[in-house]
């Protein structure tokens, strides 16, 4: 077992869209209060939560999202390095 690929970017999506739709459920129970009035209050923090909470949720996925994308793009350049350092060996072995 190697450790060359990964699956938190497809639990980070699984559990992005999982947020999504609680934060959309927990504005719509908001809206319809069942256990009172709907009133102007209920409307505004309905839809306060459901526009923030998919925006916030959206900003914290994409910047978990960027850390893996810096890791893999630094994983790259770190094999490409390892390349170039073993032709540099094997140039200096040859003089």
């Amino acid at each position: 077992m190697n450790f060359d690929k990964f699956y938190a970017e497809k639990i980070a999506l699984i559990l992005y869209w999982c947020s999504i739709i609680f934060v959309i459920l927990l504005g719509c129970m908001q809206l319809y209060n069942p256990f009172g009035r709907t009133s102007f209050y209920s409307i505004v923090m309905g839809t306060t939560i459901i526009f923030g909470g998919v925006l916030s949720v959206r900003l914290s996925f994409e910047a978990i999202i960027v850390l893996f994308r810096i890791n893999s793009n630094l994983t790259s350049i770190k094999e490409q390095n390892k390349e170039k350092i073993q032709l540099l060996k094997e140039q200096n072995k040859e003089k």
